[in-house]
């Protein structure tokens, strides 16, 4: 019966609808409680004013259902079913079977906001990806799911009933109301309407003395005996009816309205007494009218004729109202229908005391015990890989990725799940393990420190790390329950590390987010939220990088601090003609807390690399949330038929970065300031000056949006032709061109136009634009050795369609592990592989396009990998993100074709710098090979240690260096004094380089031969030098130029970012003195010419000196130097 009702019914609605009539039992108890309390108050008063405060009543009433229907909470999904949890975890295997996969049309799986997959994947693609080692962490709530609230059991059970019951009372007070106006269209049918003019003018007359505005109509009718009202729009007084009462279920609704028919009766004779006929007289009327009722030729009851109330109820009225008018008493008595009444008045404070004093209770144990409960579901999957920074020198990878870190804070982070189950494999309760259970913490508040009641509470991890490159790629977001009164929350996690070698670090890439109405987001690192953290240099160091970028203290307060709303952004998108664009999807891709003034100036000077600083100036370290998680904290919008849209949850100053998708609408990007702006164009890469614009908007805007042409096609093998299910296709670029001198239209960042192969092979994309040289890349699953397949395509703005096919060609598994060579240990990192350019098997030589990614094949906790490569000359490419720091480069000298002087690898698709690897191991599989094996070491080498004291010889703080890992180009910055030099040769020079942060101090040393017990630094004040930069070609100003420094005497060294101002004029801090500077310069295009370098020389220069050099190119420069 139960699976019939819900069948019929929608249990979501069922219990909301329940939970709606369960709450109106207390409201219209109150209701009603007050308004017998006003009334008893105003009981000299006259009847309009009890009228009027039952009528009162009665609409509250009446307006409790709707509105506690709207503002009762959704319910929540079910927790976790034994059918729920098996239909994700078939068995308490390590290994997960693939389900049968549901086949989709490639519509169905184009890839948009709108339609965002389930924040964890369950069923076959994702567990068929799962590797046998597969890992948890569980979030457990401190409810026993075992023991939920049974009052929650017994509202889903009984809903569908209660809500059947009520729908069905309801139909048949309908049909009982429909049966009661039909019967009053047949009196008024039968009824002869009064033609007597003296009784017309009587009734004309009357109603005049009473003071109605509309003389009403007045007929007889034989078959009534007492004077009625019928009709609603066009009301009849018919002579004489009656109409039963109406009453609801609620006692309180029944008092209210029996006194309000009541009082409309007392009403009337208060009416008839004020027109001026006397009371004993009206009264004496009342009473024959009820002895001429007995006295007709039907016999009716006598309490039903002795009513003459419209509303039909029992006899005592009359004898209520006579008395009245006859000014005597009535004493008290209870009637059958009182006694009731009284009985299910009382029965109703009796539980609603019990269900207020069970809320209290349950509320206090819930604030003592725990602040969030999560929802018990089983969720299996990958969560998230090690996260770390390379700063790879890749020039198209020109904007800061939100996601990196310092190399100093590169973080190992074993592959993890989610699991949250209270059941075993065979169905039966599990005992909770709370014995690693790790609990986190914190504290809701607003921009003023108040705490926000009510947020919630968002669990964000971003997808594994060999996976982040994946446009398809997607992460795990869950609510995880709200804030209490005081703004505070908790939950816990606990992790299963499996065979993970540093178990300490999951907790630095999820994000912790909050929300609430009427304010924007707020996000921190899940690690800011530990109870009862375990002491590292890793926090410390955390702890550092988190009050550097997002404010002091804000790590220790653990708080999320949830800025103003800056209102809803209303937006309208239109095409290029001004006609609006419906059906467009709007969705977030990231939202960043910029540096606005920053902001404001690169508007004013169009400078982009400023734009990307601001942008990212409070980004924190870690891990990042990804589109896919955003979309889930803040869904999609789509566009109405006048092109507008809204959306909300964006803080004042705050910065969203949206995307669009529609049926031939261009997929661009839009980057919405919370503030009321101007639109703002600024170059979309610094390169191309003149080239394509990135549009920056306030909350309210007009967007003119471009066409797109629909792009369709299959995925085979390159050789059988089989389709490739399950592929991921995305725009790695639009409007390629070759040259870095190009101004041409090139737009990067757009991954975001994707789709996922069905069955067939089958893809379908929206948003490409019409143009030229368009780069489509192909990531098939890791289930086979596919190599990433790459195709340029482009589109003709009158084009219905793009038919284009790809093929993917299949490579070799190259494996084996990676240890350390002095204990034996696994390396935690990756290995990459590139084909050398001299390989014959390359794609390239059968005429196709292969591409390729960093990091997408990790090192698993036993130290195995797994990549695919190609049979003939190629290289593997290793880099740990260990605790243990390795050297950079090793091996690179024994590549074929390999050029120290440019430090770049002969490979393809792609060359990259070798400080992205520490071990690079040139390798020549077979060319029948089916697969090739090879283990590999890493050796750390010496450490040295050391310190770094000041002028007085007292330890520094705030001190960066360069040169503790050799090749590696970037300063690191200490988080003390002291410091390590890793994988010393003392054959191989090293230089090192110091800095304080403001660039007041400056140090250099340089290490060779056997190194010292301890290596004592002594840094000095740094030199300044001024000067102006012109070009050498016009002669005039170079404005806007970068400086950056080639080559010093005392070794390779980087100054910070410099830019010339509007008078060509720059200014170089942190140098040193004795030192020998190479400078060049770039113009704003990036572009290099060789005309602008010259040379700092400050051999003779003294510590603290401020030098200015005057015009260092140009005409007058070159005439000094002649």
């Amino acid at each position: 019966m139960n699976s019939i009702l819900l069948n019929i019914l929608d249990q979501s609605l069922c219990i909301r609808l329940t939970a709606t009539l369960l709450n109106f039992l207390w409201e219209g108890l109150a209701i009603g409680l007050c308004a017998w309390l006003l009334a008893w108050l105003c009981r000299t008063a006259s009847a309009q004013v009890r009228y009027g405060i039952h009528v009162v009543s009665l609409a509250l009433m009446a307006l409790c259902v709707p509105l506690t229907y709207a503002l009762v909470d959704p319910p929540d999904g079910p927790r976790a079913e034994p059918a729920a949890i098996a239909a994700i975890e078939p068995a308490a295997s390590s290994v997960m079977s693939a389900p049968e996969r549901t086949p989709f049309t490639p519509q169905a799986k184009s890839v948009s906001a709108i339609d965002a997959e389930a924040s964890v994947p369950v069923g076959g693609n994702h567990a068929a990806a799962l590797p046998a080692r597969e890992q948890h962490a569980e979030i457990i709530g401190t409810e026993t799911p075992a023991k939920g609230s049974r009052f929650e059991a017994v509202l889903r059970t009984g809903s569908p009933y209660a809500a059947g019951a009520y729908l069905l009372g309801v139909v048949i007070m309908l049909g009982r109301l429909c049966c009661a106006l039909w019967g009053g269209h047949r009196l008024r049918r039968c009824a002869t309407p009064i033609r007597d003019r003296h009784l017309l003018l009587e009734i004309r007359r009357q109603a005049a003395r009473i003071g109605l505005k509309v003389v009403p109509i007045v007929a007889y009718c034989e078959r009534i005996t007492i004077p009625v009202v019928a009709g609603i729009l066009r009301p009849v007084i018919l002579l004489p009816a009656w109409l039963a009462a109406e009453l609801f279920f609620h006692p309180a609704v029944w008092y209210v309205s029996r006194q309000l028919s009541l009082e409309r009766e007392i009403c009337c004779d208060d009416a008839v007494v004020r027109a001026g006929h006397e009371s004993v007289q009206y009264a004496s009327t009342l009473v024959r009218m009820a002895e001429l009722c007995t006295s007709t030729r039907r016999p009716i009851p006598a309490n039903v004729l002795a009513t003459l109330a419209a509303s039909g109820s029992n006899g005592s009225q009359l004898k209520r109202r006579t008395m009245r008018l006859l000014g005597g008493e009535q004493r008290l008595r209870l009637t059958r229908a009182d006694s009731l009444t009284l009985v299910l008045v009382a029965g109703l404070i009796a539980a609603t005391m019990a269900g207020a004093w069970h809320h209290a209770f349950a509320a206090l144990n819930n604030d003592t015990d725990t602040k969030a409960t999560v929802a018990t579901e089983k969720i299996s999957g990958e969560l998230f890989g090690a996260v770390a920074k390379t700063t790879e020198v890749n020039e198209n990878a020109l904007t800061p990725n939100p996601g990196t870190s310092d190399e100093a804070t590169a973080t190992a982070i074993s592959d993890t799940a989610i699991a949250l189950s209270t059941k075993d494999a065979d169905g039966k309760e599990a005992e909770a393990d709370t014995s690693e259970e790790v609990e986190f913490g914190g504290k809701v508040v607003d921009a003023d420190g108040k705490p926000v009641k009510g947020a919630e509470i968002w669990f964000a991890a971003p997808p594994p790390a060999d996976e982040s490159n994946n446009p398809a790629a997607e992460g795990i977001v869950r609510q995880m329950g709200l804030s209490d009164q005081q703004g505070h929350f908790s939950f816990r996690l606990k992790p299963v590390m499996g065979a993970a070698r540093d178990a300490t670090n999951w907790t630095y890439a999820p994000r912790v987010s909050a929300k609430a109405p009427g304010y924007g987001f707020d996000w921190l690192p899940l690690a800011v939220f530990e109870k009862n953290p375990v002491a590292s240099a890793r926090r410390d160091e955390f702890r550092q990088q988190m009050d550097k970028r997002v404010g002091p203290e804000r790590f220790a307060s653990q708080s999320l601090k949830l800025p103003p709303d800056a209102g809803p952004v209303r937006g309208r998108l239109v095409d290029l003609e001004g006609r609006p664009l419906a059906d467009v999807a709007v969705s977030i891709e990231s939202i960043y807390n910029p540096d606005v003034e920053k902001l404001s100036q690169a508007f004013e000077k169009s400078a982009r690399d400023l734009a990307d600083r601001a942008l990212y100036s409070h980004t924190m370290p870690g891990g990042w949330i990804t589109r896919h998680e955003w979309r889930k904290l803040m869904p999609p919008v789509k566009t109405n038929d006048k092109g507008e849209f809204s959306l909300t949850g964006l803080a004042r100053d705050q910065m969203a970065v949206v995307t669009l998708l529609g049926e031939r609408v261009a997929a661009e990007r839009l980057f919405i300031l919370g503030r009321e702006m101007e639109t703002k164009r600024l170059p979309h890469l610094s390169m191309y000056q003149n080239g394509a614009k990135d549009v920056f908007v306030g909350t309210r805007f007009t967007h003119a949006v471009g066409p797109a042409v629909p792009v369709d096609g299959l995925v085979t093998e390159f050789k059988s032709g089989k389709p490739i299910s399950n592929a991921t296709v995305y725009v790695e670029r639009l409007f390629r061109r070759e040259g870095r001198n190009s101004a041409g239209q090139l737009r990067l960042h757009t991954s975001h136009i994707r789709a996922t192969t069905d069955e067939q092979g089958r893809y379908r994309l929206l948003g490409v634009p019409p143009g030229e040289r368009h780069v489509l890349n192909v990531i098939a699953p890791k289930s086979d050795p596919w190599l990433m397949a790459s195709q340029e395509f482009s589109l003709e703005a009158n084009q219905a369609n793009l038919t284009l096919n790809v093929q993917v060609f299949r490579g070799i598994w190259i494996e084996g592990r990676v240890t350390d060579a002095a204990t034996g240990e696994p390396i935690s990192g990756h290995v990459d592989y590139l084909a050398l350019r001299t390989n014959p098997n390359i794609p390239q030589r059968f005429g196709l396009e292969d591409a390729w990614e960093l990091h997408r094949f990790p090192i698993d906790g036993s130290g195995h990998y797994r990549v695919p490569g190609l049979p003939g000359p190629g290289v593997l490419l290793v880099r740990s993100f260990g605790k243990t720091v390795y050297p950079l480069s090793v091996g690179a000298e024994k590549v074929d074709g390999y050029d120290p002087k440019y430090g770049y690898l002969p490979t393809t698709p792609s060359g990259l710098p070798l400080s992205n690897w520490n071990r690079i191991e040139p390798i020549d599989p077979p060319v029948d090979a089916k697969s090739f094996s090879l283990d590999l070491t890493l050796t750390a080498g010496a450490s040295v240690p050391g310190r770094v004291v000041g002028p007085d010889g007292a330890p520094a703080s705030g001190v960066e260096v360069l040169g503790l890992v050799e090749k590696n180009p970037f300063f690191g910055e200490l988080k003390d004094d002291k410091f390590t030099i890793n994988n010393y040769e003392p054959a191989v020079p090293r230089n090192l380089f110091f800095k304080s942060a403001k660039n007041s101090l400056v140090g250099h040393v340089r290490l060779e031969g056997a190194p010292p017990a301890e290596l004592k630094v002594a840094v000095q004040p740094a030199v300044t030098v001024r000067g102006q930069l012109i070009e050498t070609e016009t002669d005039v100003e170079a404005v806007g130029y970068h400086l950056y420094c080639e080559s010093t005497k005392q070794g390779d060294f980087r100054i910070d970012d410099t830019e010339t101002d509007e008078n060509g004029r720059f200014e170089i801090k942190g140098l040193l003195a004795g030192n020998v500077y190479t400078m060049d310069a770039s113009n704003p295009q990036r572009f290099v010419n060789r005309k602008n370098g010259f040379k700092i020389d400050l051999t003779k220069a003294k510590p603290g000196d401020v030098i200015e050099l005057g015009e260092v190119t140009g005409k007058k420069a070159k005439s000094k130097k002649e």
